[in-house]
């Protein structure tokens, strides 16, 4: 999988994010039909965890970006971010 990832993206083929996508739909099959760890079933819950996860960074992030404009600016604009 990293020889994919690294061809297409050197390559010109796809930027990092499609070459992301990619990497995904490539361990969903590997573990589905090689490794048959995952099944159907499996996936929506596999799908809800990533999203919140995902979702507590982009929270961490935009949290620490408010906290960092505080600093520059000197005013509390927390609230507003």
């Amino acid at each position: 999988m990293p020889l994919l990832i690294l061809v297409c993206i050197l390559g010109g083929f796809t930027t990092p994010t499609e070459a992301s996508i990619l990497a995904v739909i490539y361990s969903i099959i590997v573990g589905l039909f090689i490794y048959k760890d995952l099944t159907i079933k499996m996936l929506p819950k596999i799908l809800k965890d990533s999203a919140i996860t995902t979702a507590a960074i982009l929270n961490i992030n935009r949290t620490s970006k408010c906290i960092c404009m505080d600093f520059i600016n000197g005013t509390n604009t927390s609230i507003s971010c």
